[in-house]
């Protein structure tokens, strides 16, 4: 029996980012095995600094891809197409071009919506975006969300019954138990930390790993590291991703951790990917990643720290808040308060009990609900669901004639 066709549209890395994750790891998945699964490759490989950029290459790069789009809908005929969307009017009018073209063809569409931002987009729209949104989601079958909390961004333009959670989630063996058994070890006996990259000898480690900008909250952890230091000297705190604040912002946190003399406590690195990040995951003692970026869904980096039973520091922000559940597996913080983020910093690397109860917790929460499998089942789950729609609708048609 022939295995129906999905066509994947989507980036895959390089860059690492976790739209481009995501892809790769939908692509190379078990679903292949119940479907066939073709790829539109909508990657920028010029670089971050490209996207969302309107100049004349990338608009040959758009028009190039609506090109393979019409291809690949006439060579394979896809009973779906699955299509992350975005959430900028620019790349949301591109998302749109893709829709009306795949249903021209007689798909049906799958959106994935991975932030947390679309109903502010559009609600802020003017009268032409917002009413080419509203137009946009009647010929959507289907939308998927990251959470629970998140349905209500599509609530008068797509029905509940449409709308269903898909959270993201890692391969269970990234970090495996033994992985994990091993760092509750480290936790418990709380010994210095001594990794290659660093010389410094610290019983504790806090990482933040994500872009270094503003929004995602790494500067307000610098502000706390003072009032932190005047209770504990025996931390450090690693800052892992590109550097995208501006050169005014990257100044201002340079000036600020020398008027504070603290720089003997923190580490700066570029991205990393793969074996060095789990080994900074496992290496660390507490994840803090307080956000208010705006486009925020349900952050990859915290599922891989939960992966690796780090009690997590973040904010009420997105989908985070079914991820880190305060008082359980971590705190919730308010956005943007240094103050918070010490106390609950300090409350953690002065209580060992608490500190481990919370990374059991944490890892008990991701193979709860984070996993790759889990991930890959909601997506089966919602393509078969089309599928067996467009039976139907195939059927009434048939009976009609």
């Amino acid at each position: 029996m022939k295995k129906p066709t999905v066509l994947i549209i989507g980036p895959t890395p390089p860059p690492y980012m976790g739209p481009s994750v995501a892809t790769k790891m939908i692509i190379e998945s078990e679903l292949k095995n119940k479907f066939d699964l073709v790829h539109l490759d909508t990657t920028d490989r010029r670089g971050l600094a490209n996207i969302g950029k309107i100049d004349f290459s990338n608009v040959i790069y758009v028009l190039i891809h609506f090109i393979k789009l019409v291809s690949l809908l006439i060579r394979f005929s896809p009973r779906i197409v699955y299509l992350p969307i975005c959430q900028t009017i620019r790349g949301y009018l591109r998302d749109i071009s893709f829709m009306v073209i795949s249903r021209i063809f007689g798909a049906r569409i799958i959106i994935h919506l991975r932030g947390g931002y679309f109903r502010k987009l559009y609600d802020n729209s003017n009268v032409l975006a917002k009413t080419l949104i509203y137009c946009s989601m009647k010929i959507i079958s289907r939308a998927i969300v990251l959470g629970d909390n998140l349905k209500s961004i599509f609530e008068g333009l797509i029905s509940s019954d449409r709308i269903d959670v898909v959270r993201n989630g890692i391969d269970e063996n990234y970090i495996t138990d033994e992985d994990f058994k091993n760092n509750q070890k480290k936790s418990i006996m709380t010994q210095p930390h001594n990794v290659s990259m660093t010389n410094t000898m610290f019983k504790h480690r806090v990482l933040f790993l994500s872009n270094l900008m503003y929004s995602k909250g790494y500067y307000d952890i610098i502000k706390a590291i003072p009032n932190i230091l005047k209770r504990t000297k025996d931390i450090e705190f690693y800052f892992i991703g590109a550097q995208r604040s501006s050169k005014i912002q990257i100044a201002d946190v340079k000036a600020f951790i020398t008027t504070q003399n603290i720089n003997d406590h923190i580490i700066f690195k570029d991205t990393v990917i793969r074996k060095e990040k789990k080994e900074l995951l496992l290496s660390a003692d507490i994840f803090a990643m307080p956000t208010y970026y705006k486009y925020e869904g349900q952050p990859w980096v915290i599922v891989e720290a939960m992966s690796a039973g780090l009690p997590i520091i973040a904010t009420d922000h997105g989908s985070i808040r079914e991820m880190v559940i305060d008082g359980e597996n971590g705190f919730i913080v308010r956005k943007q308060t240094p103050e918070d983020i010490a106390q609950k910093i300090l409350s953690l690397v002065q209580n060992n009990n608490l500190r481990t109860r919370m990374s059991r917790q944490s890892r008990r929460l991701f193979l709860a609900k984070f996993t790759k499998k889990q991930f890959i089942e909601g997506l089966e789950r919602n393509f078969n669901t089309e599928i067996r729609e467009r039976k139907k609708v195939q059927g009434v048609k048939s009976s009609e004639h």
